[in-house]
């Protein structure tokens, strides 16, 4: 009974990935924030949505947050970055943002904006197609 115990533990937490620092999520699955204190459900709604949630796994009230991305048909991913934000993109959609745990719970940032934009993780702007990347300051001069 220990034995089948153990098995079953160790199959939870292996289908509960930590992605690696240097890449973005691109594909369906269970992946938790690089402290380990949140949980992302990468999952296909209907036909071919993408759906995500977000959920704290720490001691205390669980802190629910769910959206849609867009079509699985284009490319989409999803970011932690060192500060345990999730930064979130859909292409066909538009969909750009960067979502926290604040102290209010779950916050969605619009990461177009200032000051997110500039700090947009390298992995994730290697992601975005050319009209979202950041581009150089050009000071012109008489």
């Amino acid at each position: 009974m220990r034995t089948l115990l153990l098995a079953l533990l160790s199959l939870a937490f292996a289908a509960c990935q930590r992605p690696p620092a240097s890449a973005v999520i691109d594909q369906f699955g269970t992946y938790q924030s690089l402290d380990g204190n949140m949980s992302l459900d990468i999952s296909r709604a209907g036909q071919s949505r993408v759906a995500f949630q977000l959920k704290t796994t720490g001691k205390g009230a669980h802190i629910e947050f769910s959206d849609i991305v867009g079509s699985d048909a284009k490319p989409w991913c999803f970011y932690w970055d060192v500060k345990n934000r999730l930064w979130v993109y859909g292409s066909d959609t538009g969909y750009f943002a960067v979502i926290f745990c604040g102290a209010q719970g779950f916050e969605k940032a619009d990461a177009t904006t200032e000051p997110l934009r500039s700090e947009c993780p390298q992995v994730v702007e290697d992601f975005l197609p050319s009209v979202l990347k950041r581009r150089p300051m050009v000071i012109h001069t008489p």
